[in-house]
């Protein structure tokens, strides 16, 4: 299929970009802008995790089955060059070949159907769950943009200030309490409020 970091990197292509409301600022302010990095959240929180490997998986169990077809029609081919085997048996063993390229076909047409569905459910459950977030912390930092990271795509990436806002957004992912931070109770509210700039 490509491999597992290849739907990574597909999946985050696909995955939507977040353009915080603009705020009313002053005329003199500079735009307030910040980076938003998708993979750094899935790949480092708990429930981030657990959505990838949902997706690992489906693409192991179609994987392994991929590979015993491919051993096989491998075997066959094997005995297929044995000096004892007669003429019989090698016109068996031709319509088993057929029957199993037919069977291979089938079963990466199947596996590409279920990984995909896989693919989507994973983008659609991680926006469902990543968006309020993204806007609550965009809106309590009043940015008015925020971009969506994609290697090779900025010349310049200051790490400190590129992490920053994913940091956050991450940290509230995996606390699972940044939909609602101000109905947190008080004792709590320091793991969900940013600090003031």
């Amino acid at each position: 299929f490509g491999g597992f970091m290849k739907f990574v990197t597909l999946l985050f292509a696909s995955m939507m970009s977040f353009v915080a409301v603009a705020q009313e600022l002053p005329s003199d302010t500079s735009p307030r802008l910040a980076m938003f990095i998708p993979q750094q959240v899935l790949q480092s929180t708990t429930r981030g995790k657990k959505l990838l490997s949902e997706f690992q998986v489906v693409e192991k169990n179609w994987s392994d089955k991929i590979e015993a077809k491919q051993k096989e029609g491998q075997d066959l081919q094997k005995q297929l060059t044995s000096a004892s085997i007669d003429d019989a048996a090698k016109e068996k063993i031709n319509r088993q070949l057929r029957d199993l390229e037919f069977d291979f076909k089938k079963m990466q047409e199947d596996a590409q159907a279920e990984v995909g569905k896989a693919q989507q459910k994973i983008q659609v459950q991680f926006n469902n769950e990543i968006t309020p977030i993204v806007e609550a912390v965009a809106k309590e930092r009043k940015l008015q943009m925020i971009l969506n990271y994609q290697q090779g795509l900025y010349t310049i990436f200051e790490p400190t200030w590129g992490l920053d806002f994913t940091n956050e957004v991450a940290k509230r992912y995996d606390a699972g309490s940044a939909e609602k931070p101000a109905a947190t109770k008080a004792p709590a509210s320091s793991a969900v409020t940013p600090k003031k700039k």
